[in-house]
């Protein structure tokens, strides 16, 4: 076979479905119209993506959404529907059809496609209990009725559950670990790339990230990147320094731990853009943490070649962190100088007036919590911990730390029961990034941050894919 009959075998289908679409579009434009030809050629599109998607030799091939549903996490903006209803991201879209298609494989295969047995699915359905109690105390006993945008919390958590459940179901071998592990920090260098643009506002790049992404206004001295503000740009850049510093541990091969710290740095430098004092905190937490992890402090003493290597490490980190300190933009180092005096900067001061306001609160129900209540309060409460509690009361605080501490329990036995690097790198910087968006949740959110939950979700499904049950 020739090249040329090559080419026509692989892109026969891409030109067959350029010719179908066209023809669709002006049967739809000839008979009925040009508004019903648009719709009917957008629905041809969605079934080809779909196709091209979800499908790899006409065979159902669910792993192939990985890679799409990270990049819309990360990458794209939410789409506004109306004021009335929460905006929707693309990626709830992929995964609510690919669990479909999870679900319903067997009729397309032929193979039974089951949702893999994990300990963590019981802490989603509990909390989403937990909703619904603390919405119909608050309905029947402070007359506080849910308006609609008070159920969207069932719809995050469901988001939540389908994309865990689907990730962590897949057979995941340990080489496409590897292979998972440098796309996503790939799609990290993206993100920060656009946020080194959004410094420099090339092209007056920030009026349209003003449009698109953020929901306070991105400048060139506090970047948001592809989140909706600095603070979270900056918690998705410690989850993304997590995975470098980790891989660049823990890898054996050289090329890889090149490559991961070549991203710590771009990364380093990427939190300094944000101008966030919280990011820096997590970011000296997920290091710490991961360097307890690799060198524990019992046995550094004893051995003395891993205090060799401990403190060899350490230099290099402080240079790196010297280094990204002189390049650092006079707005960060202005803003990290007032960790000094941390409760007497002023938005340490609105943050307590509003903690004040949220805790009177909390006094009318707090067992059971309110709901989510989102008429009495529609605003940032920046605390989440005072939130679930505002929400969800002390029962639901209680489920949720239960929930949290299970994950990182659960990544600790997978690491214990498997020694590949590849597992070893996921669970050890899931475990230091979880721990720091627990500390983060003390000024902003985590849990209703639908897209940083989501992302963190996405890659915390990839190592529980290879989670097994013990059997008794």
């Amino acid at each position: 076979m020739n090249g040329n009959n090559i080419f026509f075998y692989e892109y026969k289908k891409i030109f067959l479905c350029i010719v179908i679409i066209l023809t669709c579009l002006l049967i739809g434009i000839k008979i009925y119209g040009f508004e019903l030809g648009a719709l009917l050629l957008l629905l041809v599109i969605i079934f080809f993506i779909i196709y091209f998607l979800f499908f790899k030799d006409n065979k159902l091939c669910i792993k192939r959404i990985i890679i799409p549903l990270l990049i819309t996490s990360v990458l794209l903006p939410s789409i506004p529907l109306s004021e009335a209803l929460p905006q929707i991201r693309l990626d709830f879209v992929i995964v609510f059809i690919g669990t479909i298609l999870f679900i319903f494989g067997s009729f397309i295969t032929g193979n039974s496609l089951h949702f893999r047995v994990n300990p963590i699915y019981k802490w989603y359905i509990l909390f989403s209990i937990i909703i619904l109690v603390s919405i119909c105390f608050s309905a029947f006993s402070k007359s506080n009725y849910p308006i609609v945008r008070d159920y969207w919390e069932f719809i995050k958590l469901l988001k939540y559950f389908l994309i865990f459940a689907l990730i962590s179901s897949l057979h995941i071998s340990l080489s496409d670990l590897q292979y998972y592990y440098k796309i996503t920090l790939i799609i990290f260098l993206i993100t920060t790339l656009i946020a080194f643009i959004q410094h420099i506002n090339l092209y007056n790049i920030n009026d349209i990230v003003n449009l698109i992404y953020s929901t306070s206004k991105a400048t060139s001295e506090r970047v948001v990147g592809t989140m909706q503000n600095p603070n979270d740009f900056g918690a998705l850049i410690v989850m993304a320094s997590a995975l470098a510093f980790s891989g660049g541990l823990f890898f054996k091969k050289r090329s890889i731990r090149f490559f991961s710290f070549f991203c710590l740095i771009i990364f380093t430098y990427s939190i300094t853009l944000t101008g966030s004092r919280t990011a820096y905190i997590l970011f000296i937490i997920v290091i710490s943490f991961i360097l307890c992890i690799k060198y524990p402090p019992l046995l550094i003493l004893k051995r003395k070649g891993m205090l060799q290597k401990f403190l060899l490490i350490l230099i290099i980190l402080l240079i790196i962190f010297f280094i990204i300190i002189k390049l650092a933009p006079d707005s960060f180092l202005f803003r990290l100088n007032t960790l000094r005096k941390p409760f007497h900067t002023q938005s340490w001061q609105e943050k307590v007036i509003t903690w004040n306001y949220v805790f009177n609160l909390i006094k009318n129900s707090p067992i059971f919590g309110l709901g989510p209540c989102k008429s009495i309060i529609d605003f940032s409460v920046d605390n989440e911990w005072l939130l679930i509690i505002f929400r969800y009361g002390i029962l639901g605080l209680c489920v949720f730390i239960l929930w949290m501490m299970s994950i990182i329990f659960e990544l600790y036995k997978i690491r214990k029961n498997y020694s590949d690097e590849e597992l070893v790198v996921f669970t050890v910087a899931l475990q230091a990034t979880l721990i720091a968006y627990l500390v983060y949740m003390i000024p902003a959110t985590f849990l209703v941050n639908i897209q940083l939950m989501s992302i963190f979700t996405i890659i915390l499904g990839l190592p529980f894919s290879k989670y097994k049950k013990k059997e008794k």
